[in-house]
């Protein structure tokens, strides 16, 4: 199996930009109310913000359905779709902003909602509050492989695709003629005009050499998932849409099979791509970025650009983050002092892309300190590694590499995800209980160390108990969490 949520090709891409109409509201009829056609007017008339639908004998919605807002009539009766409008402390929010965090206008990416809210109007939510500014987050123009709309918003200007990109079958794109205009790990579609991912022309998307079972002299090429290393593939034909393609020499392939990610306002889907490498060392500083003439900041085989959300982030040793099936450790594996962290915190039974990182432990006097990968400090962050909670019950966790700046105990802190970065120092954690408090970074305690008598740990282990007259809560009602925070 693959790990994509969805199956396309270029030729068959099919994207939906608008909601699905409203169902229909029956015109309220003791006996003519369903769906009957050519029955005339809808008995017993319709709503204020209805319309009779005379061919079907019943009552419609009077705007047809409103891609984001309310629908209302104007003071000419006229119906029209008027955006749904959220003040936060007497302020009235922009367009999109359709939530209040810590006090301030934010819009929602669809992580936290059905669906971005700010997608009517063709753009995205990025974050919902930037602590550096103190503000909340505002919808922004769409990015590289970001959904976009060229008609239907609300305001009857859909927002461009960032500088250098267009939209095309929903989404915002390298326009191109040739390859050479093209990202590295891209090809061009002559027929869309604009560049796609290799994965998208040929099968198997990732690939590698196996023994033929014949017997034969000649291996065969076979699919491998994401976070394996791949051939190359090299565009040597491209008659219609049966593109002709050889691969690099070799079994493995100096490649990385990794997700080249599209953005809907709804959900991400991920395609298993064919990354060339790039020439920076594990550890060594990256940027998510394929173009050509950034090789330096582009990892090499075997690698993934880790915790570069917003910035520079790191070479770190690729591996399969998927559950273990049967006993059986996912492949490629990482040491036994390592945890295959989910970067992505993606969901698949074949393979996810992971990163290695050194396993911790906030109790422990052995695994509680990190030491640093390559220029970059690193804080042991009691979180499971597999990205399905915010923290361990046990104090177990992995050392995440820090953001740039970070937070000490009781500061205000960036980010709450620790799979993006590690906000605060090390044995912290980037909290917010709501949306109406800013995070900070919380203290870890332990709740037995409070009991009459403690546990013999208590005497020895780090972080045991709370300072400064604070109190160890207990933030978990699993069976057996010991892990607890100052508060």
């Amino acid at each position: 199996m693959s790990s994509r949520i969805l199956a396309f090709t270029v030729g068959a891409l099919v994207v939906c930009l608008g909601c699905p109409p409203p169902p229909q509201v029956p015109d309220g009829g003791k006996e003519d109310g369903g769906p009957t056609t050519g029955l005339g007017p809808c008995t017993g008339g319709c709503g204020p913000l209805q319309i009779c639908n005379e061919e079907k004998h019943q009552c419609e919605d009077g705007c047809g359905g409103c891609d984001a807002g309310v629908c209302t009539k104007n003071a000419a009766g006229q119906f029209q779709c008027v955006p749904q409008t959220t003040s936060c402390n007497g302020t009235q929010c922009a367009q999109g902003q359709a939530a209040c965090v810590a006090g301030s206008c934010s819009c929602l990416p669809f992580t936290r909602a059905s669906r971005d809210s700010c997608a009517a109007e063709g753009q995205v939510c990025r974050e919902m509050f930037n602590p550096v500014t103190s503000s909340g987050g505002a919808c922004d123009s769409p990015q590289l492989y970001e959904e976009c709309k060229t008609q239907g918003c609300p305001s009857g200007n859909c927002a461009s695709c960032a500088a250098g990109l267009i939209c095309k079958q929903g989404f915002c794109l390298r326009p191109c003629t040739a390859d050479a205009q093209c990202n590295r790990d891209e090809w061009c579609d002559t027929q869309s005009g604009a560049c796609w991912p290799q994965s998208f022309f040929v099968r198997p998307d990732c690939a590698q050499r196996f023994a033929n079972p014949d017997g034969g002299s000649e291996n065969i090429i076979g699919a491998v998932p994401v976070s394996n290393t791949c051939l190359l593939p090299t565009l040597v034909q491209r008659p219609g849409q049966n593109p002709t393609v050889v691969y690099e020499p070799g079994d493995a392939g100096t490649g990385n099979c990794t997700y080249s990610f599209f953005r809907f306002s709804n959900f991400l889907y991920t395609a298993a791509n064919c990354k060339p490498p790039g020439t920076a060392a594990r550890n060594a500083a990256c940027k998510r970025d394929w173009s050509t003439g950034t090789q330096a900041l582009q990892c090499g085989t075997g690698l993934e650009c880790g915790f570069a959300a917003g910035g520079d982030g790191l070479c770190l040793r690729a591996c399969n983050a998927t559950d273990p099936r049967g006993g059986v450790t996912p492949q490629p594996a990482c040491g036994t002092d390592e945890s295959c962290v989910n970067l992505y915190r993606l969901e698949d039974t074949n393979a996810v892309v992971g990163v290695c990182l050194k396993k911790c432990d906030v109790f422990s006097a052995t695994l509680g300190t990190c030491a640093d990968y390559g220029a970059v400090k690193a804080s042991c962050v009691p979180t499971p590694a597999d990205g399905r909670a915010l923290v361990t019950a046990d104090g177990s966790g992995v050392c995440i590499p820090q953001k740039p700046t970070v937070a000490a105990a009781g500061q205000k802190c960036a980010e709450v995800d620790s799979l993006k970065g590690a906000a605060c120092g090390s044995a912290l954690v980037c909290m917010a209980s709501n949306l109406s408090e800013l995070p900070a970074c919380e203290r870890p305690c332990d709740v037995e160390c409070g009991l009459t008598p403690a546990p013999a740990r208590c005497s020895t282990e780090p972080n045991a108990r709370c300072l400064d007259g604070k109190s160890c809560t207990r933030v978990t009602s699993t069976s057996g969490a010991i892990l607890g925070f100052c508060r």
